[in-house]
């Protein structure tokens, strides 16, 4: 009887060494063992385990969209200012002129190019309008003139001497600056400059915005 007693204690149990597969199976804790309590804590980690797994992959995944979104969108913004590389900004021309084709023509000139005639006399504008105000704008100053040239060659002319002179007057009537056309995105990015060019010109080494958003400076030659 005490043989049978002692066998007969689920608590125990050895392990089968021997055995069938089956038998050993039934020796390790499952779902609908004796002892669930040992289960749930072999379901909880592996659980907590997989959630981490999860988690980790999905911030790698979040982290890659992001990355490949930041990529397309400068290439988006690189296309556009592509597309406006033969575009100038005239800012201050008033409102009253009426032919804004002509008044840019007279204004490149009489005040830009005045010693280039031939230069002046084909200008390849192909469009000139005035652009849209903003929500910021104001409503004092004259809406900028944006043109387009055929031509980059003379557009880029126009912009040399704008950059040189940085203020133009047509007369005693008004005065007028140019200025590249750019994307928002490319002229946020030129104003991060602002400090550093002051930084700059109090240590006497002159600096210059290049196309979009590059920043040079001239240091002893």
């Amino acid at each position: 009887m005490a043989e049978a007693g002692i066998s007969g204690n689920a608590s125990n149990k050895a392990i089968p060494r021997g055995g069938s597969k089956r038998d050993q199976r039934s020796a390790y804790p499952t779902k609908h063992s004796s002892n669930p309590s040992l289960y749930k804590i072999n379901a909880s980690g592996t659980e907590s385990l997989g959630f981490r797994d999860a988690g980790s992959q999905a911030e790698s995944t979040v982290s890659q969209i992001q990355s490949e979104l930041e990529d397309l969108q400068f290439k988006l913004d690189e296309m556009k200012n592509r597309s406006l590389r033969s575009n100038l900004r005239f800012v201050g021309v008033p409102k009253e002129m009426e032919s804004v084709t002509k008044v840019i023509s007279d204004l490149i000139s009489d005040c830009i190019l005045p010693e280039s005639p031939k230069i002046a006399a084909d200008l390849s504008i192909m469009r000139a309008h005035r652009v849209l105000f903003t929500h910021s704008a104001n409503l004092k100053h004259p809406r900028t003139i944006l043109v387009n040239f055929g031509a980059y060659r003379i557009k880029e002319q126009i912009l040399s001497q704008a950059i040189k002179k940085k203020k133009f007057k047509f007369g005693d009537s008004f005065s007028f600056r140019v200025f590249s056309d750019m994307s928002v995105i490319a002229a946020h990015r030129r104003r991060e400059f602002v400090g550093l060019i002051d930084d700059f010109k109090v240590l006497g080494a002159p600096t210059g915005i290049g196309q979009l958003s590059k920043l040079k400076v001239l240091h002893k030659g």
